[in-house]
């Protein structure tokens, strides 16, 4: 059974293909925390007695990461009213710190793709295909030589 091995050859084109999977990653990842995130936010704003619409302005807020994100009137409310705005608040909020990591993976995984095959075409890829033209032409070179005589 043929097993898939790594592109240990070159350590440019590890590095390139590895930082391809941490960039195709970052976007199930993203895809996957936005699912888990949202549901537990669905779950915490079910808790929330609110018929004036408060939570959702508590939800967007959150979500930009915009500080003081609850409402005056939400601040105004005694504390264990108050509780599940808050418990609301901070899950929803977890999301946006999240997605911005995730976006910081995307960044370092397109830079690895360009370093990486940029220095593996240059430093390596270059010179074996110089040196497999120059024995192609030889050989060419050769066999003419040969069918000459």
């Amino acid at each position: 059974m043929d097993q898939v091995k790594p592109p240990t050859d070159s350590l440019y084109k590890f590095i390139a293909i590895f930082g391809l999977v941490l960039f195709l990653w970052s976007f199930y990842a993203v895809d996957r925390l936005v699912d888990s995130y949202m549901e537990s936010a669905a779950f915490y704003a079910e808790k929330v007695d609110d018929p004036s619409g408060h939570k959702f302005a508590v939800i967007e807020k959150s979500v930009k990461g915009e500080e003081g994100g609850l409402d005056p009137f939400v601040q105004s409310l005694p504390q264990p009213e108050r509780a599940p705005f808050l418990r609301l608040y901070r899950q929803t909020s977890k999301l946006s710190v999240t997605a911005e990591k995730l976006g910081y993976a995307r960044g370092i995984g397109i830079i690895m793709i360009v370093l990486g095959f940029s220095f593996w075409y240059y430093k390596i890829q270059r010179h074996q295909d110089a040196i497999l033209y120059r024995q192609a032409t030889s050989d060419a070179k050769s066999s003419n030589n040969q069918q000459s005589d």
